[in-house]
């Protein structure tokens, strides 16, 4: 699901990870509030279970805070914990961490700048370190939508559990990612989507992942949604698939203070 370089508003629902990452997921607000030390924050909980032949349970945590700390720089975090078994086997358990700045952010021309943790049972991975800055750049803002773009450099050094067999990846990328959000149905109806591209710079090593979030509000807090996630590497560990695709099913809680 892998929340961030910048937003105009905090990280949910990644991708699975920069890893997107996972998984990250995206969080974004269209109120457009000019208070400073404005808070924000979401908490996600989804999961899909199955018993018969396969017995499988996925949950998933999201998470996203946002602090305006001062009219010129945001601070935001998005950390999430994704964890699943199937027959009673452990098959997932995805931990991501994230810090991220954005200077300037109240204007549609910003700069944004990232540092993240990551670790993953689903792909071997047994740390990635992550840290990145770059441009971001509002498309479209008004009280219904809102879509972003931003590119950066990328560093990432990722330590893989099988070293014998594959060698850990240290190198340069390119991150593209666009997100955005839209209301409907007197803002009954939310979606929101996040895609981040990160080909390799210094190396062949392509990645790329997203979601969908498909919200239907309840209260003014309290939603009930859909989390569709697709992530893609180009380079696995031997045994690993190089695409996921995750639908789960929850609630969520958004709030501003």
């Amino acid at each position: 699901m892998q929340i961030l370089e910048d937003q105009d508003i905090p990280k949910e629902e990644s991708a699975a990870p920069e890893v997107i990452q996972p998984d990250n997921e995206i969080i974004l607000y269209t109120d457009f509030k000019q208070d400073l030390n404005l808070f924000k924050y979401h908490l996600g909980i989804d999961g899909n279970f199955s018993t018969g032949n396969v017995n499988r349970k996925l949950f998933a945590i999201r998470t996203g805070f946002e602090l305006d700390l001062h009219k010129i720089f945001r601070l935001s975090f998005s950390p999430y914990l994704i964890y699943g078994e199937q027959n009673k086997v452990l098959s997932e358990r995805e931990l991501f961490m994230d810090l991220r700045g954005s200077l300037f952010y109240r204007k549609n021309f910003h700069y944004v700048g990232f540092t993240s943790i990551e670790r993953s049972n689903l792909r071997k991975i047994n740390s990635r370190h992550i840290g990145a800055a770059g441009l971001a750049f509002k498309l479209l803002k008004s009280k219904k939508a809102l879509r972003t773009i931003n590119n950066l450099i990328l560093y990432e050094n990722t330590d893989y559990v099988n070293n014998d067999r594959f060698k850990d990846r240290r190198l340069w990328r390119n991150s593209t990612k666009l997100q955005g959000e839209y209301k409907m149905n007197k803002d009954k109806f939310v979606i929101t989507h996040l895609l981040y591209f990160q080909p390799g710079i210094s190396q062949h090593n392509i990645r790329w992942n997203g979601n969908i979030i498909l919200r239907y509000m309840v209260s003014k807090k309290v939603s009930i949604r859909a989390v569709i996630d697709d992530s893609y590497e180009s380079l696995v560990v031997p045994g690993r698939m190089k695409n996921d695709f995750r639908l789960t099913f929850g609630i969520g809680i958004d709030g501003i203070k």
